[in-house]
């Protein structure tokens, strides 16, 4: 009676099984199954694979965190292109701002008014120094006989000047008439106005 009892269950339990086997190959699905004292099978629950979710979380972290990184890389690479871009207005505005040279490099900047009478068409500033050292920078014509530049602290062959002083050449065209000022020091950004002492044309602080 026993051996039979134990066969009916070993049968069972083997239905069970390839049951399990058919059902899972046949839907994607495995079930829990339980034999009755009659030797049927109950099936009393579903056997949940947590697979496929897994993989889709990982999924979406993974292209969550890909995502951040590309923003990141994004926002990097327009800091860089904006602070580029700022530099290059700073370069921009120094340039503008000192037309010879950076500020650093600027002894200073002279303009002399020239009287109306003497009707000049070409004015040359003349620097030189103690060591015999010279420069002649560019005329900037201001209007109404106003004429201005700006010095560097060195010279053409690139040595500072010491004790830099400087005379204005006033020539009128066609005649070739001109008029030089006495040699004046320069003490600074400063605004001259040219005169006629007697023989001599000098440059007076305005």
């Amino acid at each position: 009676m026993k051996r039979r009892q134990i066969t009916a269950i070993i049968a069972a339990l083997a239905l069970a099984v390839t049951s399990t086997a058919l059902l899972t190959g046949c839907v994607g699905k495995s079930y829990y199954y339980k034999v009755n004292d009659d030797g049927s099978l109950e099936r009393v629950g579903e056997i949940k694979k947590h697979t496929e979710d897994e993989s889709s979380v990982e999924s979406t972290v993974s292209t969550s965190d890909e995502s951040k990184e590309e923003k990141s890389e994004v926002e990097e690479s327009s800091e860089e292109e904006k602070s580029e871009e700022e530099s290059k207005e700073e370069s921009k505005e120094e340039s503008e701002e000192a037309p010879g040279g950076s500020d650093e490099d600027v002894l200073a900047v002279l303009t002399v008014e020239m009287p109306t009478d003497w009707d000049a068409q070409e004015v040359v500033f003349k620097i030189t120094d103690s060591n015999d050292k010279s420069a002649s920078p560019e005329v900037k014509s201001e209007g109404d006989g106003v004429f201005s530049c700006t010095v560097s602290k060195f010279a053409d062959d690139g040595e500072a000047f010491v004790d830099a002083k400087f005379n204005v050449l006033f020539k009128k065209g066609g005649t070739g008439t001109s008029k030089t000022t006495e040699d004046t020091m320069i003490t600074g950004t400063k605004t001259y106005v040219a005169v006629q002492d007697g023989k001599k044309y000098t440059l007076s602080e305005k």
